[in-house]
């Protein structure tokens, strides 16, 4: 949908509608961290079957959340107040500014006692109807985006802050339908707000909140940057690009999200033997998706995006496509370093040093985004992914208790002359033809993946994996053939 936000509400528009995503990410701050520590005590609570606790905290959740539900609806009708002082514009320049900041502080006043409810599917391991509700809401607000934008008069900027609004009110609609369905659902009682589960959550929780700030500093704090030093015309070059980036990103994270309620499950299971051989093997496996993903995207990303949106976007944009790219690759080392910490509840030491690389790094976006405009920024990310990425893994594998060589050759040591062989593919079919259209695009792509798909059946599974993969195939081959026999 990216093409046609630009196209229907501007560069400038696109830069307005950043800039607020941005806001309402440092607002989700307000939780504390308790999202993460509802999904982690829910899951370790069924571990457990432990129904009275589970109860408590659900019902503790629900009441702090939606609290802080209605003190972000707050603080976005405040900024809504000086809406062109938030985005260094002129005044009157941006017409119902004060609309859309009362239509997203809602959506983001929803998604806080939502979060309680995705956080009890998740932590009982359904993710299935959570992110395939979210697969058709997409589908169907891109059409709606799509009709709003080209068939109404309405201003563009109402439009999808309204369209989100209404996928966030859907979502959770869905959601709590399925729970209230459920024979054994967590009971809502007033008397299950307990004070002393509330303190237990965010002693967890706050080592999880100065994790998200070390993050939101790296990601939510660029839109800002931009906007008061070049221009909030200029995020869209950044943000195109990066987001090209970020739909690698964000598969390959969806693809690991259910682990972190495995681990805690595990964790609250006492099994540290089965927590450090199962860590290592989804590391190794997840490692996969993300290099792939990442050279995919290095290598390609920039014929896509010129295809995309246009030459301009292409030719500015490619050093950030360089520099996130690298970043998305280097980051799949600790793939699931973050996960497990939390999983185990051990992540205050890693708090500790990756929020000052945060920091620094957003220091450092300012002088380097005023002399290199959008490279600077990425620049700046890609530095702290670096630090932040070591720091990660240093610290998980002393947690786990695993050396972190022995860590590295079991997992990047087994990945990484499959990706060699994807970027040397990739490499050559772009010296025979460079990809100009989405059919080239898509033909290097599905060669690369073959090659890719290959080199780590061979290289990156074991032997009894591979075994393992065979019985599968043929297992269901011989149930498709019996069904069309």
């Amino acid at each position: 949908m990216s093409p046609l936000l630009v196209e229907e509400l501007g560069n400038k528009g696109y830069g307005i509608w950043e800039t607020l995503l941005a806001i309402t990410g440092y607002l989700g701050i307000l939780d504390l961290g308790l999202g993460p520590a509802i999904m982690r005590h829910v899951a370790v609570s069924i571990g457990k079957g432990d129904d009275i606790e589970l109860s408590q905290i659900v019902s503790s959740g629900l009441a702090v959340f939606s609290a802080l539900g209605v003190i972000a609806l707050g603080a976005m009708g405040a900024l809504a107040l000086w809406p062109e002082l938030v985005l260094n514009l002129e005044a009157g320049s941006e017409p119902l500014l004060f609309l859309v900041f009362v239509l997203s502080g809602t959506n983001l006043a929803l998604q806080f006692p939502g979060t309680v409810l995705t956080g009890i599917l998740l932590g009982q391991q359904r993710h299935v109807l959570v992110n395939m509700t979210r697969v058709v809401l997409q589908i169907v607000g891109a059409f709606a985006m799509w009709y709003g934008l080209t068939r109404t008069e309405i201003v563009g900027l109402v439009v999808v802050s309204s369209i989100h609004l209404a996928s966030t009110v859907v979502l959770y609609a869905v959601v709590l339908a399925w729970l209230l369905r459920q024979p054994q659902r967590p009971r809502v009682l007033r008397s299950h707000v307990s004070w002393a589960r509330i303190r237990e959550l965010y002693s967890f929780g706050i080592k999880s909140m100065l994790l998200m700030i070390s993050d939101r500093l790296r990601r939510s704090s660029v839109p800002l940057v931009i906007t008061h030093t070049i221009g909030v015309e200029r995020i869209v070059f950044f943000s195109l690009a990066n987001r090209l980036v970020e739909y690698g990103s964000q598969f390959a994270q969806v693809l690991g999200h259910p682990l972190t309620p495995y681990f805690s499950t595990l964790a609250g299971s006492r099994d540290a033997d089965r927590v450090q051989g199962e860590w290592v093997d989804m590391s190794r496996y997840l490692q996969f998706v993300h290099a792939g993903l990442a050279v995919g995207v290095l290598m390609l990303g920039e014929d896509f995006l010129r295809r995309w949106v246009g030459d301009e976007y292409a030719l500015d944009g490619r050093w950030v496509i360089i520099w996130s790219g690298l970043a998305f690759l280097f980051s799949s080392i600790a793939v699931n370093s973050g996960r497990v910490l939390i999983s185990l509840a051990r992540h205050e030491r890693a708090v500790r040093i990756v929020l000052p690389a945060s920091v620094a790094s957003l220091a450092a976006a300012i002088p380097l985004t005023i002399y290199f405009d959008v490279a600077g920024v990425s620049f700046a990310l890609f530095a702290a992914t670096l630090v932040t990425t070591v720091l990660l893994l240093v610290e998980s594998c002393r947690i786990v208790g695993v050396g972190v060589w022995r860590f590295l050759v079991d997992t990047t040591g087994a990945n990484l002359p499959a990706a060699v062989l994807l970027f040397a593919v990739l490499f050559g079919l772009r010296q025979w033809h460079v990809p100009e259209g989405y059919a080239a695009i898509l033909l290097h792509s599905l060669l690369g993946g073959a090659a890719y798909v290959l080199a780590g059946y061979a290289m990156v599974l074991t032997a009894r994996e591979r075994a393992a993969c065979r019985r599968i195939v043929s297992s269901k081959a011989e149930s498709l053939r019996k069904r069309f026999a």
